[in-house]
């Protein structure tokens, strides 16, 4: 697929998030939290991401509408690499695209404790109650482990479909992209 929006994250490895995250449906809206978009942002790391690596997006925009571009699928998809990037760039050389995910799903301070943590851990000893009940089934009762497995075969098979070459313009590269 190449490297379009990021020089460092493949389009591949974005195409599987979206995948994951919403089927590539710019509309999608979880039903436990405020994810929304193509790359389910909830608010504070939509907010945050945006103001690291797009502050001209804030400029004469309300937050409200600031959050409202997670359903434009280009900017989702720039701030999904943008936060992939940083992402691993936490996480260090060696992480894989399940570590990735783990990063995109948990945020990337829990991921770094889970990628350290003994396997048999429960995760309840790095995930708060809230982020617990809002991912039951994926969290409750589970060990460190049996996420990360969890998240890498998320990610291996949600291979597929080019949600980069549906979305992303043909003119931007990643070189242009602020």
């Amino acid at each position: 697929m190449g490297h379009r929006v990021s020089r460092i994250i493949s389009d591949e490895t974005l195409s599987r998030i979206i995948q994951i995250e919403s089927a590539g449906n710019p509309q999608a809206d979880a039903r436990t939290s405020t994810a929304t978009g193509i790359g389910q942002f909830v608010d504070p790391t939509w907010l945050a991401v945006v103001c690291q690596h797009r502050p001209d997006w804030m400029g004469n925009r309300s937050q409200s509408e600031v959050l409202a571009m997670r359903l434009d699928p280009v900017a989702s998809i720039e701030m999904l690499a943008r936060h992939t990037e940083d992402n691993a760039r936490a996480l260090g050389p060696g992480y894989t695209d399940g570590d990735l995910y783990l990063a995109h799903f948990s945020g990337v301070d829990v991921a770094r404790k889970l990628l350290l943590a003994p396997a048999n851990d429960p995760v309840s000893r790095y995930y708060s109650p809230e982020a617990i009940a809002a991912n039951r089934n994926i969290l409750e009762g589970k060990t460190v482990g049996q996420v990360r497995t969890w998240a890498a075969r998320k990610m291996q098979n949600a291979s597929g479909h080019d949600w980069i070459s549906e979305f992303w313009p043909p003119e931007r590269y990643a070189g242009e992209v602020h």
